[in-house]
Formats: C-alpha cells, sequence, structure tokens
C-alpha cells in the first residue's frame, strides 16, 4: 500500500506528541513493505497513485484538505482525531455539533472534523475511550473507527532487575503544563514524604514557578531536560513512575518506563488506564492525598512488574501494533 500522513495544523516541534506518532506509523509501516510519506506543500507526491491519505490530529486546515484529497477517487481520507478531552462528554458534543461559527476570525477545529465525517473513509482510535468520542460525539458509525494503540517506542527493551530498583518516583513532562498536574504531584511528594524527581523542560516563569513549588523540600529534585539516553537510564532507576494527568491521551512516558521495570501510578481519568490491564495504582488527579497514597503504595506494596513489562511488550511493540495499523487499512480497501 502507498500511504500519506499529513497534519492539519501549523507545527514548528518536532518533538510534539503527534509528529511523534507519525514517524513511529511510518516506520512501523514501511518494515511491513508498505511506502509511507510525510506529506508537505514542497515536495511532489503522486496522489493518484496513494491508496490512504491520514490526516493526523485536528486544525483548521481540514476544510482545505479534504476538497483537495477528494479530487483524487482511488485516494481514501483516513482521520486520526487526537481526541484528549478532558470536560465534560456533552460539552464535546455541543462543541462538534454546534459552536463553529465564526469567534475571533476562526473556525473551531472540532465543528470542521464534523462537518467532514462523511467525506473520511475511516477513524483511527487510540483506544476504547477515543472511539466513544468518535462515535458518539461526532457521529460516526462504530464500524467506520478502528482502534490502533500506541507502541513503545522502545527496539530492544533492556534486561529488567526489579531488585536494584531505587526508592524514587520518577515524572517526566512538560512540567509547567497545567494539564499535567506537577504542582499536586509536588504537593504529595511533600506530604508523603517520598522521594521525587522531575525531569523536562521548563524556562523563564516556568522554572520560576518550579522552583517555588520545590521550595526547599529536600526530597525533591528536578533533574533537568533529558536526552533519550538520560531519559532511559532513569527509567532504569525509578521504582515509580507517577502520570496523575489531568488530560492524557495515551502517556507514552508512562508506557516506557513500565517497559524498564518501574511500577506505574497512573491518572484515573481517560484512555491510559486501558493500557495496562488493571496492573497501574489509579489516583484521582484532583486529590492530592489520592495521589500521594497511590505513589506510596506503588513504592511498598504494589508488584505488578516483570508482568505488566511484558503485557506491554506483548501488546503494544512497534510489531504489534504496526501490524494492528495495517491490517485497518486492509480492512478498508
Amino acid at each position: 500500500m502507498k500511504i500519506g500522513f499529513v497534519l492539519p495544523y501549523a507545527s514548528v516541534n518536532y518533538f510534539g506528541g503527534i509528529n511523534v506518532q507519525g514517524r513511529m506509523w511510518r516506520d512501523g509501516l514501511e518494515s511491513l513493505g508498505h511506502e509511507v510519506f510525510l506529506l508537505n506543500t514542497w515536495d511532489k507526491f503522486d496522489y493518484k497513485s496513494m491508496d490512504y491519505v491520514v490526516i493526523l490530529g485536528q486544525g483548521l486546515l481540514v476544510k482545505e484538505m479534504i476538497p483537495l484529497y477528494s479530487q483524487f477517487p482511488s485516494l481514501k481520507i483516513v482521520s486520526a482525531p487526537i481526541i484528549d478531552w478532558h470536560k465534560s462528554f456533552l460539552s464535546f458534543k455541543l462543541r462538534s455539533k454546534y459552536f463553529g461559527w465564526q469567534r475571533g476570525g476562526f473556525v473551531k477545529p472540532l465543528h470542521e472534523l464534523y462537518l467532514a465525517k462523511n467525506k473520511i473513509s475511516f477513524f483511527l482510535a487510540r483506544s476504547e475511550f477515543e472511539k466513544r468520542y468518535i462515535v458518539e460525539g461526532l457521529g460516526v458509525d462504530p464500524e467506520k473507527v478502528s482502534i490502533v494503540p500506541i507502541s513503545v517506542r522502545i527496539d530492544n527493551p533492556p534486561v529488567v532487575d526489579v531488585s536494584k530498583k531505587e526508592n524514587f518516583c520518577f515524572h517526566v513532562s512538560r512540567l509547567a503544563d497545567p494539564g499535567k498536574n506537577v504542582g499536586r504531584l509536588i504537593a504529595a511528594a511533600k506530604k508523603y514524604r517520598f522521594n521525587l524527581k522531575l525531569g523536562g523542560t521548563v524556562n523563564g516563569e516556568s522554572l520560576t514557578w518550579l522552583s517555588s513549588q520545590i521550595s526547599d523540600a529536600p526530597n525533591i529534585e528536578y533533574v533537568g531536560r533529558l536526552s533519550d539516553e538520560e531519559l532511559f537510564k532513569y527509567y532504569q532507576r525509578a521504582k515509580v513512575f507517577a502520570l496523575p494527568s489531568f488530560v492524557e491521551g495515551v502517556g507514552m512516558v508512562a508506557l516506557e518506563s513500565a517497559v524498564y521495570g518501574s511500577e506505574i501510578v497512573l491518572t484515573n481519568i481517560g484512555a491510559p488506564k486501558e493500557y495496562y490491564d488493571g496492573r497501574a495504582v489509579l489516583v484521582n488527579p484532583s486529590d492530592i492525598d489520592s495521589i500521594g497514597k497511590g505513589v506510596l503504595e506503588a513504592m511498598t506494596s504494589k508488584n505488578a512488574q516483570p508482568e505488566l513489562r511484558d503485557h506491554i511488550l506483548n501488546n503494544y511493540s512497534m510489531q504489534a501494533c504496526s501490524k494492528q495499523l495495517e491490517n485497518a487499512f486492509i480492512s478498508h480497501l
């Protein structure tokens, strides 16, 4: 098959989650023998010979892309909308169906996706949670939605000795992003006195905010922005990885840390818990006590490893997820 991937918005972030997902899908499909293109407006592409074009995420350019791609009768349009919704389901339905009029000079992307749904061959969802929003929120036939989970990006899984884990909780993210809920994680570490190491990018006002949150707590350390090599070393060392987010589609960093043998503390909101088959400690991200007690449980009495690691490698390896993606395309030929 010949498949193109395109972003429906402007982006300068090479490491953005959707960009990473697109490159992972490309690599996985190419490993299965398919021809894959990351589409742009500068290079020449033979759209007439392509089987599919996949629009990754939501964006205002959907409105322009759909009629352009529809010029090619053999080209099927696919949407992977990446829905990380944390507000009410009713608000999602209302914004999708009705709240698309001009406001401040732009049209809401969800409404553009709603208007274009009948011109889309099928949809790709990362979870049952996301599929529900596509089916019930956008009004899409469930037969037109294929679930394809995101794979971990670890090609050669390390040998793991959980007995050598160090007694600290690790977290890495865009630390000042309110959706990542780092402030409550820090507060939980102060109250329940567990060792916490934080990695990720912060600068300027964000760094000032983080410093004020940590204050002089001796059990909390900001370890800086980490290269992949450094990140994997922290995964290898950490007894626990915590991701008590308000907004999280999958939580790739938690999956990666689990492959390195960490116990996982996870938000009870949304789709991420689907990937763990009951082997993660779920917490209420609004409740500092829930987060703190969850980390202590994972630190002292939770023994999901190494079964959790095996579960993720068996179900969410690049090979396994790429095969599911391939099957989704084949089933809609």
